[in-house]
């Protein structure tokens, strides 16, 4: 008795994976299979197949399957609905890493997904300009200097990540992540100057 998630994994979270092992005990399920759906997603299904796989590394009873396995295999099939998926997804695209696994989500920084959807999502037009540019100036830097290219796109794409936030959730986060810093001057921590424009 298979229990089938289809859906976009756009990417897999914990809470897929919670969602699973929950429907296994309440539907006496013998496995769980993950069939990733092709929404014209930026991340392709291979992409997001892998991260599953990375995701279900110690995890016995829930797999990655297709729907061609599907409809050759004589098994008992029941259609599983995740109603959280597309709510908790849609976090993420907004920046909300806390649903994701730790393996997984260096996987995500390590490939450069959804960093940009992150920026747009998150900044003016003018600043996510502004942060695009930073970002190809930190990489030509960076292999200049031979230090690792990735790392520095990131630095250049999100150090501006809060600053069209209102100036208290800027603070919230800095008490809670980085309350060493709260040293430093304002304008590095605030929202009240123009990026410069390159």
């Amino acid at each position: 008795k298979i229990g089938l998630l289809k859906q976009t994994f756009d990417p897999v979270t914990i809470q897929d994976i919670e969602f699973s092992i929950s429907q296994i005990k309440k539907k006496s399920l013998d496995e769980v299979w993950f069939i990733v759906l092709d929404d014209h997603n930026k991340v392709k299904v291979s992409q997001r197949q892998n991260m599953i796989l990375i995701a279900l590394e110690n995890i016995n009873n829930i797999k990655l399957s297709n729907l061609s396995l599907v409809k050759e295999t004589k098994n008992e099939y029941v259609l599983l609905d995740n109603d959280e998926s597309f709510k908790i997804n849609k976090e993420i695209h907004q920046g909300f890493f806390k649903y994701i696994d730790n393996k997984v989500k260096n996987h995500i920084l390590q490939n450069q997904f959804y960093l940009e959807e992150v920026a747009f999502n998150n900044l003016s037009s003018y600043r996510y300009k502004h942060s695009v540019s930073v970002a190809s100036v930190c990489v030509s830097l960076a292999k200049i200097h031979k230090i690792d290219a990735n790392k520095a796109y990131i630095a250049g794409l999100l150090h501006d990540i809060c600053k069209d936030k209102p100036y208290e959730y800027t603070m919230d986060v800095m008490n809670k992540h980085f309350a060493n810093l709260l040293n430093e001057v304002n304008k590095i921590i605030s929202d009240s100057f123009e990026p410069v424009k390159i």
